[in-house]
């Protein structure tokens, strides 16, 4: 959701003349407090609409913003059927690989289980991956036979993610590596402060040849543990912060409407857009 299109300056002139009247009959010093900390607002969603791409959301009931440089990974197309003739033995098709997955954009196996979508900057190499506990399940309750994977707690899937990626590269993903982030960072009236706990590692291959940055933002419905996002960002070490020197912005608009996970048709959220 944008607030801000071609009309940006009559929608805020026109706003900010709606403001004016509604405070008119205020005292004159709470009246200039309220119109300068809607400025800063708009002057926000300014800034924000200048570098970022719109908003990305999934079934999940997630959205979120990120800077303009990425692009979404789209999924591989689906596999035509296959018409079974008499006597005639069916073609094998191969599927196209899904480059939403590590292991074929990046060649890293890295398990990201929850992944609902991938990005990425094409000029810089970067990658962003989002992957949420919607629709996951614990082991004992994981009933298709197609999932091969053991299952993943809702409640589990940043401590999942943290010990499958720090395994694969062998880096220190611990609890004890994450520190609390508040995006914004300094408080903005009428923008809701979004928490993230957040580390970033080096991964060097074993051939010293390609340096990697892997920087994790983890965020946990503070109403209900179930509800958790994590955002994996990727980068090339020798242009780490080219493509992701916007991605603060983006994530201080994270939504999530818990509804979503939960299959209820109302929801709360975290962020604004």
């Amino acid at each position: 959701m944008q607030f801000f299109g071609r009309c940006a300056f009559s929608r805020q002139t026109f706003l900010l003349g709606v403001v004016s009247l509604f405070f008119a009959g205020c005292g004159g010093d709470l009246y200039e407090k309220r119109l300068n900390n809607t400025i800063l607002l708009y002057k926000r969603y300014e800034e924000r609409n200048a570098v970022l791409a719109p908003a990305w959301s999934d079934a999940a009931g997630i959205r979120i913003r990120f800077p303009k440089q990425f692009k979404e990974i789209e999924a591989p197309p689906a596999p035509e059927p296959v018409v079974a003739e008499a006597g005639v033995e069916p073609e094998v098709v191969v599927p196209p690989p899904d480059l939403r997955l590590p292991e074929n954009s990046m060649q890293l196996p890295i398990p990201l289980p929850g992944l609902r979508g991938a990005f990425k900057a094409e000029e810089d190499g970067a990658f962003i991956f989002v992957m949420s506990s919607h629709g996951l399940k614990p082991k004992g309750e994981v009933k298709d036979v197609l999932v091969e994977e053991p299952g993943t707690d809702p409640k589990k899937l940043i401590s999942d993610l943290r010990t499958g990626i720090g395994g694969t590269l062998s880096v220190d993903f611990s609890p004890a590596m994450f520190e609390n982030a508040t995006f914004p960072s300094n408080s903005i009236p009428f923008v809701a402060p979004v928490a993230y706990t957040q580390a970033i590692q080096r991964y060097t291959t074993a051939d010293n040849n390609y340096t990697r940055l892997f920087s994790m933002y983890c965020y946990t419905d503070p109403t209900n543990e179930n509800v958790q996002v994590v955002i994996l960002v990727v980068e090339p070490a020798d242009t780490a912060g080219t493509a992701t020197k916007f991605l603060e912005l983006g994530l201080e608009t994270l939504q999530i409407d818990s509804g979503a996970f939960s299959g209820e048709t109302a929801g709360g959220g975290a962020g604004a857009f």
